[in-house]
């Protein structure tokens, strides 16, 4: 996408709440702000190895995917328009302790995680935000929890696709087979 074309979008807004809060306090983050589409399935990243970018999701869902020693795993959570990916950047952590999917076909703004991480820390504003975002996401992920443990398996379905549809932002959406 142009610089021109990035430019007009932020200045009516990226379509990702947190993004939009980052290019507020620091213009000059749009210089390194890369767009990226990736197809149902794009692997973002892998879990154990580090962790280049932030993900600011725009369109489409991505996928945090826990794997097992025995070769197992499961999706722990979605993320959206509402979030971000590369959240262990923030505590310090440079490797991924999760497999990122591109759950839907979507779209996003990536950051290196150096600009990202120093954008943060030059910003009280930025701080602050990112200790909130830090809670919602412990407090999604204890919400998850105690639905996986209490709710039927309708229940728990229902939810998941529901989670997808909000996070895919349209009303219909691929999904890969095997996740």
């Amino acid at each position: 996408m142009p610089d021109a074309q990035i430019t007009k979008l932020i200045t009516r807004g990226t379509g990702n709440r947190l993004l939009d809060a980052f290019v507020r306090e620091n213009p000059a983050m749009q210089a390194g702000m890369q767009p990226v589409t990736y197809p149902a399935g794009h692997v973002v990243y892998r879990q154990d190895r580090p962790i280049s970018h932030a993900y600011f999701p725009i369109a489409g869902a991505l996928a945090l995917t826990i794997s097992m020693r025995d070769g197992s795993g499961c999706e722990a959570t979605a993320v959206g328009n509402e979030g971000l990916i590369g959240l262990p950047l923030y505590f310090g952590v440079t490797f991924s302790p999760y497999t990122v999917l591109q759950q839907t076909e979507g779209r996003s703004f990536r950051v290196a995680a150096p600009l990202f991480l120093e954008t943060i820390r030059r910003s009280a504003g930025l701080q602050k935000l990112m200790q909130r975002y830090s809670e919602y996401t412990m407090r999604f992920a204890h919400q998850t929890a105690a639905c996986n443990t209490l709710h039927t398996i309708k229940q728990r379905s229902c939810r998941w696709l529901l989670l997808v549809h909000d996070r895919a932002g349209k009303e219909q959406f691929t999904l890969p087979q095997a996740i």
